[in-house]
C-alpha cells in the first residue's frame, strides 16, 4: 500500500476517524490499534472485516447488545506468570477474571440463533473455546470486591474467625479503659484515636505519667501525647501476628492460584488478542453508527459507484447542529475513469473530492461508510493527493514547484490501481501555461488507467475533458436565484465559476464589476455555454449506444434460441418419421411370424415353393424398412442440437439434460458407451445419449429416489416400483419408463404400486390406457403380488 504525500491521511482527515475509534475501544491496546489503522489491499479480508464491522453494528439494535466491558493491558504479566512459583498481584488477578467474564458473556450472548444472525461473529466467538475453570478458580478467591474471601482456605478462615475474636476483646478492654481514664479527668475530650494501626488515648501531657503504657506520638502543639496502655499492648502484638499470619496465608493462596492459571497461559494470550480485536471491531461499529455507515459491496474489477455517497465527518458535524448533508452520486469506470470537477468557490468540490477518497480509504480499512444501497468500491493499492499549499520553506520550494514534484511521482509509479485527487489542477503559475502543462499531465495519468477526481477553473482543462475519451466533466450547482451554492453535484457538464455573481454578492462595486465583465468579453461565458450542451449531447448519444448494444445482446440471444427451436422442431419432424418406420417395421414382423407359422402349417401340405418365395419378400420389404430407420435415425441425431454444436448446454457429467420430446429435466451421474445415467425426477435411468439434449440448471433441484432402468446383460428392465410416490412424480417417472419399454421393444412390465388407497393403481391404468401399442393391462397372479402390480403386455 502506497500512500503519498506522507501527510496524506491527515489532509483528508482519517486521522479524525482514528481518534474517534480511540475513543470508542474499551481497552487500551485496541485504541492504541484504532490510532494507527491502515488501509489493507487484499479483497477477502476486506470484505471479512466489512461482514464483522456490519455484524457488529447490528448487534446494537436489538434489545439485548453485546456484553462487553473495559479491561486492562496484562500483557507484561505473562512473562512473569511463566515463572514458577512467581505470585501476581490481586489487581493483576482480577483483570484476568475480567477478561474471563467477558469471553463467558460473548459466548452465553452468542446463541444458535444468533450464530445464524451474525455468522462471521459466530464463527469467530464460537473459534476460541472458553475455559471455565480459571474463572472458577478466580472466584474461589475472590469476591466481586477484589477481596480474598475468608472461604479461600480453611486455615485463612480460621485465622480471620481468631482476629475477629481478638479484636472484639481488645475493644471490650480499650472501651473500659477510655471510660476509667475518662472519669479520671486524664483523657482529652475525643478520648482516642489511632496511631501506627493501633488504637491510643488522647492524653493531656499533664497527665501521660499517669497512665502506664508506650507514647507513640504527640499532637503539634506538644500539648496532647497518643498513648497505648499498657494492657493494650499484648493483645495489639497478638492482632499484629494474626494479621501477619493473614498475609501469608493470602500469599500462600495467591500462589497456589498462580499455579492453576500457569497451564493456562496460552488460552490467556489467545484470549487477549480475540478481546483487542473484538473491541477494535466493535469501536469501528460505533463509529460508523455515528453517521449512519452501510455495508457496501467490494468488487474485483476497477470501479467506483456511489449512491447518495456523504463525507462521514461531516454527516456527524451536522448532526450536532441540526442541519442535514447533500448527497452525491458518481460512477468511476472504464467509460470515464477520472471526473474533471468545476463550479464555484466553496461550492463543495474539494470536500466532494476528499470525500471520494476518504470513503475508499474507510472501506478498505473495514469501516462502514454513508452510502446507499447498490454503492460498489474496489481496492486500491495506491493513493496519490496533491490538496492544498504544499508551499516549503526548508526545501526552497514554491506551491507550483512542489506541485510538480508530486506530478512526477504520479506519473512515474500510477497505475490502474490507483485513486488520485488533484485539488485546483493546474493553479499556482500563468493560467495558460499551467494548463496546458496540467492539460498533458492528465492526458499521460488517463493513459495509464488511473482513476480519479480533478477540481479546477480552467476552460482549457473542462475542454479537454470533453474531447478525451476515459474523462468526463462534473459540474457543482450554484443557486444562481439566491446566489449561493446548493452542493449538488452533477456529472456530465461542466460547471462555471460564477465569479461575476459571487463578486456582486460579496458587495464588490457595480462599476468595478462591470469594468471586469468589459475586458472578460463574451467569449468565456459563450465557451461555457458551448461545453455544457456538447457535453449533454455527448451523453446522450453514449446513452443512445449503450443501448443499442444491449439491444443487440438481446437479438443476439433471440436469434440463437429460434435456431434451437428450429433444430428442435426438424428434430421431431424426422423422430416422427423414424417412429411411423419402426411401427410399419413392427408390423412386418408380425406378419413375418405369421409367415413362419403359416410356412410350418404348409410343410406336411409340400406347398414349400410358393410359401418361400412369400416369406423372401417379407424379408426384403423387413430389412428395407429397418435400412429406412436407421437412415432417419441417423438423419434426426445429426439435427439434434448438441449434435450440431448448437445446444444450449454441453452434455456433461454434473450437467442438466432433457429427453427430447418430454419436459422432464435430469442431472447427469455419468457417461458411459454413447449412454448417460441421469438421475430424472423420483429415479436414476440409463439414456442414449442421442435421445437427449443440454439445458441449464433448473431452479429447482429435489433428491432423486433411485429406480433403475437400463441395458442390462439378460436384456431390458421390466419392472418399476413407484410405491410411495405422489400421483405427478408416479405420472412422469412411469411415462419415461413405459417410453424407454416401447424404444427397447419390451414385451410386458411389472407396475408395484402396491394397494393402498388405489389411487396409485388408477394412476397406472389411465397413463396406461393412453399408449395405443399396450395390448391388455392386467392385475398380476395372488402369488405375485396381486392387485398391488399391475402387468402390462405390448402388442
Amino acid at each position: 500500500m502506497k500512500l503519498y504525500p506522507e501527510g496524506l491521511l491527515e489532509t483528508l482527515e482519517f486521522n479524525r476517524i482514528r481518534e474517534l475509534t480511540a475513543e470508542r475501544c474499551a481497552g487500551p491496546v485496541a485504541a492504541d490499534a484504532a490510532l494507527t489503522l491502515l488501509p489493507g489491499r487484499d479483497l477477502p479480508s476486506i470484505r471479512r472485516a466489512l461482514a464483522e464491522t456490519d455484524e457488529a453494528s447490528r448487534t446494537f439494535e436489538g434489545p439485548e447488545p453485546m456484553p462487553f466491558g473495559a479491561y486492562a493491558d496484562i500483557r507484561d504479566t505473562f512473562r512473569l506468570l511463566e515463572i514458577a512459583d512467581y505470585v501476581l498481584d490481586p489487581e493483576d488477578l482480577l483483570q484476568y477474571r475480567v477478561l474471563l467474564r467477558i469471553h463467558a458473556g460473548l459466548h452465553q450472548w452468542m446463541t444458535d440463533e444468533r450464530a445464524r444472525i451474525y455468522p462471521v461473529l459466530g464463527e469467530w466467538v464460537r473459534g476460541l473455546a472458553f475455559e471455565s475453570l480459571p474463572l472458577v478458580s478466580l472466584d474461589r478467591v475472590f469476591d466481586d470486591k477484589g477481596d480474598v474471601v475468608d472461604d479461600a482456605s480453611p486455615a485463612l478462615r480460621q485465622i480471620r474467625r481468631n482476629m475477629a475474636a481478638r479484636q472484639a476483646e481488645m475493644d471490650r478492654q480499650f472501651s473500659a479503659l477510655v471510660q476509667e481514664y475518662r472519669k479520671q479527668g486524664w483523657l482529652t475530650e475525643s478520648g482516642e484515636s489511632i496511631r501506627n494501626g493501633r488504637r491510643v488515648l488522647t492524653v493531656p501531657v499533664e497527665h501521660k505519667r499517669k497512665i502506664k503504657g508506650i507514647i507513640h506520638d504527640e499532637s503539634a502543639s506538644g500539648r496532647t501525647v497518643f498513648l497505648e496502655p499498657e494492657r493494650m499492648v499484648e493483645l495489639n502484638n497478638e492482632l499484629f501476628d494474626l494479621e501477619s499470619e493473614e498475609r501469608q496465608e493470602i500469599l500462600r493462596i495467591l500462589r497456589q492460584l498462580c499455579h492453576e492459571l500457569r497451564v493456562f497461559l496460552p488460552y490467556f494470550r489467545e484470549l487477549f488478542r480475540f478481546v483487542s480485536r473484538f473491541d477494535l471491531v466493535r469501536a469501528k461499529a460505533l463509529v460508523g453508527r455515528m453517521y449512519g455507515g452501510h455495508c457496501p459491496d467490494m468488487v474485483e474489477q476497477p470501479e467506483v459507484t456511489l449512491h447518495k455517497a456523504r463525507h462521514p465527518l461531516l454527516v456527524i458535524r451536522f448532526k450536532e447542529q441540526g442541519k442535514t448533508v447533500v448527497p452525491y452520486d458518481l460512477t468511476l469506470d472504464r467509460r470515464h475513469r477520472i471526473l474533471v470537477l468545476s463550479g464555484p468557490n466553496a461550492g463543495g468540490k474539494s470536500i466532494t473530492m476528499k470525500s471520494v477518497m476518504l470513503l475508499q480509504i474507510m472501506v478498505q480499512t473495514g469501516f462502514l461508510v454513508p452510502v446507499g444501497p447498490g454503492s460498489r468500491f474496489p481496492v486500491f493499492h495506491k493513493f496519490f493527493a496533491d490538496i492544498g499549499d504544499q508551499q516549503s520553506l526548508e526545501d526552497d520550494l514554491s506551491t507550483y514547484s512542489s506541485r510538480l514534484r508530486n506530478m512526477q511521482v504520479f506519473l512515474r509509479d500510477a497505475d490502474r490501481r490507483t485513486l488520485l485527487a488533484l485539488d485546483e489542477f493546474g493553479s499556482g503559475t500563468d493560467p495558460q501555461i499551467g494548463g496546458a502543462i496540467a492539460e498533458a499531465c492528465l492526458k499521460a495519468l488517463n493513459k495509464k488507467q488511473v482513476m480519479g477526481i480533478v477540481t479546477t477553473h480552467y476552460s482549457q482543462l473542462k475542454l479537454f475533458a470533453h474531447r478525451q475519451p476515459g474523462i468526463i466533466n462534473g459540474a457543482m450547482i450554484f443557486d444562481q436565484e439566491h446566489l449561493q451554492p446548493s452542493y449538488v453535484l452533477r456529472v456530465g457538464q461542466p460547471g462555471s465559476s460564477y465569479a461575476f455573481e459571487i463578486a456582486a454578492s460579496s458587495g464588490l462595486p457595480a462599476e468595478v464589476i462591470r469594468e471586469a465583465q468589459s475586458k472578460s468579453g463574451d467569449h468565456s461565458r459563450d465557451l461555457e455555454r458551448l461545453l455544457v450542451q456538447l457535453q449533454q449531447e455527448r451523453l446522450e448519444l453514449e446513452g443512445r449506444l449503450e443501448h443499442t448494444r444491449q439491444r443487440e445482446v438481446r437479438l443476439d440471444q433471440l436469434i440463437r434460441n429460434y435456431e434451437a427451436m428450429f433444430g428442435e422442431l426438424e428434430y421431431q419432424r424426422k423422430r416422427l418419421k423414424v417412429e411411423a418406420k419402426e411401427v410399419a417395421l413392427q408390423q412386418k414382423s408380425r406378419e413375418a411370424q405369421e409367415i413362419e407359422q403359416l410356412f410350418r402349417e404348409l410343410k406336411e401340405e409340400r406347398r414349400l415353393e410358393k410359401v418361400q418365395e412369400r416369406r423372401d419378400q417379407l424379408k426384403r420389404e423387413q430389412e428395407r424398412l429397418r435400412e429406412q430407420v436407421a437412415s432417419e435415425r441417423q438423419e434426426a441425431v445429426l439435427l439434434a442440437p448438441e449434435a450440431a454444436g448448437g445446444g444450449v448446454e454441453p452434455i456433461r457429467v454434473g450437467g442438466y439434460v432433457r429427453v427430447r420430446g418430454g419436459g422432464a429435466i435430469g442431472q447427469v451421474l455419468a457417461i458411459e458407451k454413447r449412454k448417460a445415467r441421469i438421475a430424472l425426477g423420483e429415479m436414476t435411468v440409463v439414456v442414449d445419449l442421442r435421445e437427449l439434449e443440454g439445458v441449464q440448471e433448473p431452479l429447482e433441484a429435489k433428491t432423486a429416489r433411485t429406480v433403475t432402468l437400463r441395458d442390462e446383460p439378460g436384456g431390458p428392465s421390466t419392472r418399476l416400483d413407484i410405491r410411495g410416490f405422489k400421483k405427478e412424480e408416479a405420472l412422469r417417472v412411469l411415462e419415461l419408463f413405459l417410453d424407454q419399454a416401447l424404444l427397447q421393444s419390451t414385451r410386458s412390465v411389472r407396475i408395484l404400486h402396491g394397494l393402498g388407497t388405489g389411487a396409485l393403481r388408477r394412476t397406472v391404468w389411465e397413463k396406461a390406457r393412453e399408449y395405443k401399442d399396450i395390448r391388455s393391462i392386467e392385475p398380476a397372479a395372488p402369488e405375485d403380488g396381486g392387485e398391488g402390480v399391475t402387468i402390462l403386455r405390448f402388442g
